[in-house]
């Protein structure tokens, strides 16, 4: 399974859908690709709406913030999804601030370039139009469900057997599709583009963290979810530094404590180690 075309990956998505041909050749050039790394902002909330975006790789997390209170996660952009284009097609500010969740790829469609779309194909674009709408009204208030794709075994530390644990993993999540491991020495001094790429034809990734704390970063960086892994019998103690880096990210993203048990079963131990 490869990576789709550009193309096809626009005509894939809802709000292009209605474009002919020669309207997606035209969208195509005027697209302007960006990385954004995992914790960075896209857009805050209020903020004018002066592009749209397409997720080419990664996650982005959709923040509101209500009064003097913190911001709430309302929504979770996968990749192969759009997000901006409601608050461009209205002319209104940032309902929401957007910012990613993993190390991220994006394509940015700015207004003047929407304006030259819609101006050409209107017919299309209303009916585009519509269906951002109806999605936005069904999304309106509610936190948006995301099946992790990418996951990040971090150990506690070298006692730990992440790999062990990871191969095990990797062969159950095959029943659901394909699944690929990747440890520090296949992913160590990769380019963003072949992660990208990776998991653009593979249906899950296991990022190991079993090397140095920039790997572990990585790992946690470029996971949809995070698996904590240690030994139930182990005194609990805080995680590297690495993984941690960017709690603020972290905490938008699903972590699971995962213990393991020799022999026996260790009473308690997960009261412990939560606590």
């Amino acid at each position: 399974m490869h990576p789709l075309p550009l193309r096809d990956m626009l005509r894939s998505l809802a709000l292009f859908r209605p474009l002919d041909d020669a309207a997606l050749a035209g969208l195509e050039s005027e697209l302007q690709y960006f990385a954004l790394p995992g914790g960075a902002v896209l857009f805050e909330q209020g903020d004018p709406s002066d592009a749209l975006f397409v997720l080419k790789s990664g996650s982005l997390g959709a923040f509101r913030r209500d009064g003097d209170g913190p911001p709430t996660l309302v929504g979770v952009v996968s990749a192969g999804e759009t997000v901006g284009e409601v608050g461009l097609m209205l002319d209104m500010p940032r309902n929401a601030s957007a910012r990613a969740l993993r190390d991220s790829e994006l394509l940015r469609l700015s207004r003047a370039a929407f304006d030259k779309l819609v101006e050409r194909h209107s017919g299309a674009m209303f009916e585009t139009a519509r269906q951002a709408l109806r999605r936005m009204n069904a999304r309106d208030g509610q936190t948006l469900p995301m099946t992790p794709r990418t996951l990040a075994v971090l150990p506690h530390g070298a006692a730990v057997d992440a790999r062990g644990f990871a191969d095990l993993l990797v062969a159950a999540l095959q029943a659901f599709g394909t699944a690929r491991l990747v440890d520090a020495a296949q992913g160590r001094g990769r380019l963003s583009s072949w992660f990208s790429e990776l998991e653009e034809r593979t249906r899950f990734v296991v990022y190991v963290g079993d090397g140095d704390a920039e790997w572990q970063a990585l790992c946690a960086r470029q996971a949809d979810a995070l698996l904590l892994l240690a030994n139930a019998a182990d005194a609990p103690g805080a995680w590297p530094p690495a993984v941690c880096a960017d709690a603020s990210g972290v905490l938008a993203r699903r972590c699971q404590l995962v213990l393991q048990h020799r022999a026996t079963l260790v009473d308690g131990a997960a009261r412990r180690w939560l606590a």
